[in-house]
């Protein structure tokens, strides 16, 4: 027999370049991979379809109906409800007794003339309710002879003044420290007396038309003891029309003034005398 010549391993020959894919020897060729549809995009909204409304910036004003009626409501009623109508109060607090009352003397029931029945304001009524309607009524400056011999501080030191008289000040609006109650009842010497003042008696008042405060016309500032800032504010003179029912009593002396002069307390104030025709305003002279 030959002999067989013996094997020489031969070293695999190097790579030309990187392995390509492809397919493999007895394997079934592979099936392309499928792709995979591409997503569906929904029609645009028609023209005239609802958008939500964009919420505002914060800070910015709320300019939707319902929710300034919400706010409206919350504000208004907290409870979530309208109040309930009732004929009596839910809570009636009862008179303090005298040590106890911070205003003694200050304050006073409606109608608390004897003849407080005198005052008619039926008239007034159907003729608001017709539809008239009363034009304001002017100030006028107060007549120079008024202020005759008249001090501000009637001889006393500011400071000692402001601390007796003065109580502070609001909004740069002086409050000032009145006559108390339970020593001069009504501003007065004595507690006043129940009168009925006549027809055509002149009537005058330092002070706004809300005021029931009034004097027998051409009274001398220093005998009215008011403070001084009405010397210089607003002053009405009044006729009266039909007799009209007044508490009468003698100011006593305050605010560094001699006081002295007859005072009249209505039971009503001087725009509803005028309004229900029981005084009329005087121009002035």
């Amino acid at each position: 027999a030959r002999p067989v010549p013996p094997v020489v391993p031969v070293p695999p020959a190097r790579p030309v370049g990187p392995p390509v894919a492809g397919p493999v020897a007895g394997a079934a060729p592979r099936r392309p991979a499928e792709s995979a549809p591409p997503p569906r995009q929904s029609p645009p909204p028609p023209a005239n379809a609802y958008a939500p409304p964009q919420p505002q910036p914060m800070g910015a004003p709320r300019q939707e109906r319902e929710s300034i009626v919400a706010l409206f409501r919350v504000h208004m009623f907290p409870l979530g409800h309208l109040p309930v109508a009732t004929s009596r109060p839910a809570r009636q607090l009862p008179v303090p007794p005298p040590e106890m009352d911070y205003a003694p003397g200050l304050r006073f029931p409606p109608h608390d003339h004897p003849s407080s029945d005198l005052i008619d304001s039926a008239e007034a009524l159907e003729k608001v309710r017709a539809g008239y309607a009363r034009l304001p009524s002017t100030a006028a400056p107060p007549p120079p002879a008024l202020a005759e011999g008249y001090d501000p501080l009637g001889g006393l030191h500011e400071r000692d003044w402001e601390r007796r008289f003065l109580a502070g000040t609001r909004q740069s609006i002086p409050e000032y420290a009145w006559p108390p109650g339970e020593l001069y009842p009504e501003g007065g010497h004595e507690p006043g007396e129940p009168e009925l003042v006549p027809e055509g008696t002149l009537l005058d008042r330092f002070g706004g038309v809300r005021g029931r405060v009034f004097a027998p016309e051409g009274t001398p500032f220093v005998k009215r003891s008011l403070p001084p800032s009405a010397s210089h504010g607003e002053y009405r003179r009044y006729r009266v029309l039909r007799d009209i029912p007044l508490w009468t009593a003698v100011s006593a002396p305050w605010f560094a003034q001699p006081g002295g002069g007859i005072r009249y307390r209505a039971v009503y104030s001087a725009d509803e005398l005028v309004t229900m025709g029981y005084l009329a305003l005087e121009e002035a002279e």
